[in-house]
């Protein structure tokens, strides 16, 4: 019997390995958030289960809006942009290395 070399098939079998042995979770791709590159219904549960009093300390600040808030955060982190969030005066965060992070 002939072996299956196509792409699909070794997609396919990579999905699989991730799923039964890895320990992954397959997810639904109409949840993906394609701006921010992640999935808020993965990202925030594990947020709220892995620092409970930080979320509920951001949820007395933010109220409805946390989710929100966390996730464009995130986003303005990683894009390296380390403005401080409600500061529109140039304000920025103190980087921890001691780099300054002010274009100006």
């Amino acid at each position: 019997m002939p072996v299956d070399f196509t792409e699909a098939t070794f997609e396919a079998a990579i999905e699989h390995h991730l799923l039964s042995v890895a320990g992954y979770a397959k997810a639904d791709p109409a949840n993906f958030d394609r701006e921010r590159a992640l999935d808020p219904t993965v990202f925030i549960p594990f947020v709220k289960e892995t620092q409970p009093e930080t979320w509920k300390s951001l949820e007395s600040l933010h109220g409805t809006d946390t989710e929100s808030v966390v996730l464009d955060a995130l986003c303005s982190d990683c894009r390296g942009d380390r403005r401080l969030p409600g500061h529109d005066d140039g304000e920025v965060e103190n980087d921890p290395t001691g780099a300054s992070t002010d274009a100006a």
